[in-house]
């Protein structure tokens, strides 16, 4: 599998435990580091002209931060925080680069990490551009749970990360208020609930339907 050998790569690079809210790298910041996370979450955000925080992706376990200027010096556009306690082996993006050339099992997982991170940011855009609020929170909750939700039974989704109001509202560009209402309503029609701090998709498959259906 092409993650094995990316896995290999890293067995020998240090391993750095991260607590929750720490700032990972800040935007503009030229790094020649990059992050392989083991555990946990790390958010990368932008933040706007008007000095709005927008979450603009979400990555977990066997993600590579930040893989976006892994073939690149230029500095990285986003910020990134860990959102949960986490773990990451970290290496030379010089030395990755340079083993990537000679060895095309490796250079495809790279390829992997790279075309998940931009599938994210091109679901990023596919959500704004949904006309409500209703249908964005919809379907940045199918996004999650298919991403990084854990299935318990029949069609319920538990999403393994917290994630707060605000969070869908800066995904989604609304506001917290917005946000809160719609999970709200969601939640009365039965299809989202609360468990230990964490979301759950309660009937996943006609919350797909329904999306389906009104766009």
């Amino acid at each position: 599998m092409p993650y094995d050998a990316l896995k290999q790569y890293f067995e020998h690079c240090p391993t750095r435990l991260i607590g929750r809210g720490t700032l990972l790298l800040h935007a503009r910041h030229t790094t020649n580091e990059i992050l392989l996370l083991l555990s946990g979450f790390v958010r990368a955000s932008s933040i706007t002209p008007a000095g709005q925080t927008r979450l603009v992706a979400l990555h977990g376990p066997d993600d590579l931060v930040p893989i976006e200027t892994l073939f690149s010096d230029e500095p990285d556009f986003f910020f990134y925080t860990a959102v949960t306690d986490v773990s990451v082996q970290a290496c030379s993006k010089t030395s990755l680069r340079t083993a990537a050339q000679s060895d095309l099992t490796l250079c495809t997982a790279l390829l992997s990490r790279a075309l998940t991170a931009a599938r994210a940011y091109a679901v990023r855009i596919q959500n704004l551009e949904l006309k409500n609020a209703r249908q964005r929170i919809i379907f940045r909750l199918l996004y999650l749970t298919e991403r990084f939700g854990l299935r318990s039974q029949d069609d319920r989704w538990m999403l393994p990360l917290p994630i707060t109001y605000q969070d869908l509202a800066d995904a989604v560009n609304i506001t917290r208020e917005t946000a809160n209402r719609e999970v709200r309503i969601l939640m009365k029609e039965g299809l989202v609930k609360k468990q230990r701090g964490r979301l759950v998709v309660l009937r996943r498959q006609y919350l797909k339907t329904l999306l389906e259906s009104s766009t």
